[in-house]
């Protein structure tokens, strides 16, 4: 690959090499590599009869992965910056997303137009004048949108260049070895970064993306069938779902890529015997990957390790002169994978010229430079945090909560790995009856995992002695949940389990009546209960279930009416 390659022009050497290959596979299609780049070539045929111009915007939402990448595809060639909406979000941020972007289209099957402004394309469109033959894309075009959650009420954009993905394309041929006999899971939704990492892995190496169905993707028994039904060889996964699968009934799993979140030595001794694994790095502004360090399993510390080709890193004193070896700094990338900016704000503070002319980027990521060069991860410089592999900005949800007329004020934080809600009531009298209230409303606000797992009303917010919120001295989740709840001891043996297993994740000792969602777990929590609930009572739950009955006492009666219903009741 030349520096003046593109992603789409790897993709169209696999198409050329191996048509009939399969590309993408889903429960119920199988699409070559000839059918991937025909029916790109028709979108992007479609996009240029409607106008679409380099560099503007097109928005996708569709529900079907596979067409999503089709169309992705095809704005690509028609020289568009694709922006990948999840339907299931709520209309109002696709709206917002849709409309800070600028987009000029929208490729939705959806006949409800998300604004009068955009006009709507069906992916099934056909092109009136003869198909789009040749990619148009240049290296210095914008390839995507990534929106990554912002401080303030609106989410920043983050605007990756065809040149910099090709930088990642590149140095995944040059050090993962993924190849035509692979079969890479599609585990990132398509709303953020991981999910192009995974599209150009298989993709620009003539392997298989492989789809889960939309029950498939949460952890637990479904998942864990997909990867073993679907022959899975590659997946990038966080390290959080990565806790919920067992390394043994994976023999399959050939490269675990761990990335989105840190990754502790205990998981890395599991998982790293008997595959490769590797621990990645780089944020949405460097372009999905940044460094990258082959785990042992044997490091009493995990590292970043080092730039892929084609990035530099430096640890930085807040100066900016070079942090000494074993000295923390601020992490700055620099190189190819640097983003173009941000969407209307190319020239944020975050993107910096360093004094030899380069343009990097301040990823606000605290690390350390070992003597042989690698790096560690040293924390955070501002509150943003990692939940389940999102980036995620406190402030953001925090001015949502502001918005509901009866909160005063608001807080957010992390509490064993979990986002907790604090509220104030602007007036004691119009406090909501419960947490519910509070959940309900942000929903319609935010993605599911910005939605914090517990809600907590204070009658005042601790402050310090500048007059912030002093989140530090915020209650516990589970005794702050404890005390507002009306509290009902367990009955019946089942109940009794459920609530010791909630207690042992949570801390805290669970009643019958409690919520699972409301006093903290999160869809991993709940998959490590269903978990317990399948071995002990050789049942298998799904998700929906869980959710459908999410009381202890309600969970309990419909596991025993499952266990009487198969007659099969362990003791």
């Amino acid at each position: 690959m030349t520096t003046q390659s593109t992603f789409l022009d790897l993709f169209r050497q696999q198409a050329r090499t191996a048509p009939d290959a399969m590309a993408i596979a889903t429960s119920d299609s199988r699409l070559t590599y000839r059918q991937v780049e025909v029916a790109s070539d028709r979108i992007a045929a479609v996009l240029r009869e409607h106008g679409v111009q380099p560099a503007e915007a097109v928005a996708i939402s569709v529900p079907k992965v596979d067409v999503a990448i089709c169309a992705m595809l095809g704005a690509m060639k028609a020289r568009a910056a694709v922006l990948l909406l999840d339907p299931d979000h709520p209309r109002a941020r696709r709206v917002q997303q849709v409309t800070y972007a600028r987009c000029v289209l929208v490729i939705s099957d959806d006949e409800d137009k998300l604004t009068h402004a955009t006009p709507n394309v069906s992916p099934s469109s056909s092109p009136a004048a003869r198909p789009f033959r040749a990619s148009a894309a240049e290296p210095g075009d914008p390839a995507y949108i990534v929106y990554t959650s912002g401080s303030t009420a609106a989410p920043k954009g983050v605007v990756c260049g065809h040149a910099s993905l090709a930088n990642v394309a590149l140095a995944q041929r040059t050090l993962l070895g993924v190849g035509k006999g692979d079969r890479v899971a599609v585990n990132a939704p398509v709303t953020v970064d991981a999910f192009y990492f995974e599209v150009i892995l298989a993709l620009a190496a003539g392997a298989r993306l492989q789809v889960p169905d939309p029950g498939e993707r949460r952890a637990g028994p479904r998942f864990r069938r997909f990867l073993r039904e679907r022959g899975i060889t590659v997946l990038v996964c966080t390290p959080t779902k990565l806790r919920t699968l067992e390394p043994s009934d994976h023999h399959g799993l050939r490269l675990v890529i761990s990335a989105g979140e840190e990754l502790d030595t205990g998981l890395a001794r599991r998982w790293a015997p008997g595959r490769r694994l590797i621990n990645a790095y780089g944020p949405t502004e460097a372009t999905i990957w940044t460094t990258m360090a082959d785990i042992s399993g044997t490091e009493s510390e995990i590292p970043l390790g080092t730039a892929i080709p084609g990035c530099r890193v430096d640890v930085l004193r807040h100066d900016l002169s070079a942090a000494a070896t074993g000295e923390v700094g601020e992490l700055v990338i620099g190189g190819a994978g640097v983003a173009l900016g941000y969407l209307h704000d190319p020239g944020s503070d975050a993107f910096i010229t360093m004094p030899d002319g380069d343009r990097a980027y301040r990823t606000g990521d605290r690390a350390v430079r070992r003597r042989d060069g690698s790096l560690v991860f040293a924390g955070r410089i501002d509150d943003q945090v990692k939940v389940s592999g999102f980036r995620i900005e406190l402030g953001e949800i925090r001015h949502h909560l502001l918005q509901h007329p009866a909160v005063g004020d608001a807080a957010v934080r992390v509490d064993g790995g979990r986002l907790i809600a604090y509220a104030t009531a602007a007036d004691p009298g119009t406090r909501p009856e419960g947490p519910e209230a509070l959940k309900r409303f942000l929903s319609g606000r935010l993605p599911e995992y910005m939605l914090p797992s517990s809600y907590i009303w204070l009658d005042t917010m601790p402050a310090t002695n500048w007059g912030k919120a002093d989140v530090a001295s915020l209650p516990g989740a589970a005794g702050a949940a404890s005390s507002q709840r009306g509290w009902r001891p367990t009955e019946t043996p089942i109940e009794q389990f459920l609530a010791d297993a909630v207690g042992e994740m949570l801390d805290f000792t669970a009643g019958a009546d409690d919520d699972l969602f409301l006093i903290g777990l999160d869809s991993i929590s709940v998959a490590k209960l269903m978990n317990k609930v399948n071995t002990q009572f050789d049942v298998e739950l799904e998700h929906i279930e869980v959710f459908d009955n999410p009381t202890i006492s309600a969970l309990a009666k419909y596991i025993a009416d499952r266990v009487a219903a198969a007659g099969s009741v362990r003791q």
